[in-house]
């Protein structure tokens, strides 16, 4: 092998060198909420158990993958056994399921960089969110900040219930519903740490 081709060689393998940062749990949440379509809301929390990213030299995304504990769902506005029973509502068949599909998953397919003059960091990301078994494409701007030994993810994130066959007092499937109407989006904030290894 010549030298232009050894060089060529080197550029290549040293361009696709990525560093693997994973998940840190307890340094990492997941807050949602939603809301009733005439007013008043619920929120609280989800464990992300697991997850990894690939970033390149360049300090980039370029692949990544999460896991949800979806039996953690936890509210965080109500107190005792009205928060037992919301709880247990949520994990019922009438919206996660959690007995039948205890995880859920997402999976970053795209990420682009869109600058913002006031801020750095910023990118508009696409994946694939699985829930009770059925897998939607969703797309969101989130703040991704990575150095050395360390990589933070921040997004607020509005998803469609419906599309994953949650229709629990949806206006959408149920046109006769006057009280008690739940918005289709719900709003998930993520706030993740992870730790390159």
């Amino acid at each position: 092998m010549n030298r232009l081709l050894i060089l060529l060689a080197f550029i290549s393998s040293a361009g696709f060198a990525q560093s693997r940062f994973e998940l840190a749990p307890d340094a990492s949440q997941i807050e949602w909420k939603g809301t009733y379509v005439l007013g008043g809301s619920h929120e609280g929390t989800l464990r992300p158990v697991s997850g990894s990213v690939l970033v390149s030299p360049e300090g980039g995304i370029t692949k990544g993958e999460f896991t949800i504990d979806m039996n953690s769902i936890k509210s965080t506005d109500q107190q005792n056994a009205d928060a037992k029973d919301l709880d247990d509502h949520l994990k019922s068949e009438d919206f996660f399921s959690t007995a039948r599909f205890p995880l859920a998953f997402f999976s970053i397919t795209g990420i682009t960089a869109t600058p913002d003059p006031g801020k750095t960091g910023q990118y508009s990301i696409v994946g694939l969110l699985s829930i009770k078994g059925m897998t939607n494409q969703i797309t969101f701007p989130a703040s991704i900040i990575t150095n050395d030994k360390i990589t933070t993810v921040k997004a607020d994130i509005i998803v469609n219930r419906t599309k994953w066959d949650i229709v629990y007092r949806s206006a959408s499937f149920f046109e006769t519903l006057k009280d008690g109407v739940i918005s289709d989006n719900f709003e998930v904030s993520i706030d993740l740490t992870l730790l390159k290894k």
